[in-house]
């Protein structure tokens, strides 16, 4: 499937990003997951520890994310979250704006990772969440 609503480009918060190429209200879905790349937990001890980053917790289970979906990069300070397979927007995203969310929900539970997004609120590190 092209994806015309966003583009993935250089970030500022961490190496590619994904980006708005049009406007997106809250409520709305920006990034609808392929779903379909489901891991089992041998699967997922077998993939190399650079392709792990692509990979969150789903349904009880694992998923490698594809593009565009794996360029969102985390901030403590989101304009989308991860819901129920999407990306949605919890708040106004502007056309060229970062799109950004929370990764502690679909992070294995007390997993942890330094967090590079410079928001006001950023602590400097995330603690997973997901069961």
């Amino acid at each position: 499937m092209l994806d015309i609503e966003t583009s993935v480009g250089k970030s500022r918060i961490q190496g590619m990003g994904l980006f708005a190429l049009r406007d997106f209200k809250p409520g709305e879905v920006v990034v609808a997951w392929d779903t379909s790349n489901t891991l089992s937990n041998d699967e997922y001890e077998r993939l190399p520890e650079d392709q792990r980053q692509y990979v969150v917790r789903y349904e009880g289970g694992w998923l490698y994310m594809l593009p565009p979906g794996r360029y969102i990069n985390h901030s403590c300070d989101p304009n989308s979250i991860p819901l129920h397979g999407n990306d949605v927007a919890i708040r106004d995203i502007h056309l060229g704006d970062e799109i950004t969310s929370d990764y502690r929900p679909v992070m294995p539970l007390g997993e942890r990772m330094e967090c590079k997004c410079g928001a006001s609120n950023c602590m400097g590190y995330i603690i997973g969440t997901a069961l």
